[in-house]
């Protein structure tokens, strides 16, 4: 199965996150989780998928993050797929290594894009 995905939603970076309560990470945390279910909930097959991979991409506004900053904003991306059932895990030998991707967005309407393939 193959699948695009718009998601309104713009995760915060580990830069970002590193300034603010553990309740209030807690709390982004799973707003993101449950946007992302809402988003997988039609796609989630019988059995989940042995491998996948994935092209992530941030649309945001202001300067690209860095590398590691940009990986980290997926990681309750990818936590969704496990947990919704589409992956059996979101580990190397499962998704290898996504491709991750920043581009522009105009000020204030930053969202992220998924693309996913899943293998049986």
């Amino acid at each position: 199965m193959t699948f695009k995905l718009k998601i309104p939603i713009l995760p915060k970076t580990t830069n970002s996150m590193s300034r603010m309560h553990w309740r209030t990470k807690s709390k982004h945390a799973n707003i993101v989780k449950h946007i992302m279910h809402l988003h997988l909930i039609n796609y989630i097959p019988k059995v989940p998928y042995k491998k996948a991979k994935f092209v992530l991409t941030r649309h945001a506004s202001g300067r690209p993050p860095d590398f590691d900053g940009l990986v980290s904003s997926f990681k309750w991306v990818l936590d969704s797929f496990v947990k919704s059932g589409l992956i059996i895990d979101d580990s190397m030998e499962v998704i290898g290594q996504p491709e991750y991707r920043h581009e522009k967005a105009p000020r204030l309407k930053g969202f992220i894009t998924i693309e996913f393939e899943g293998i049986m």
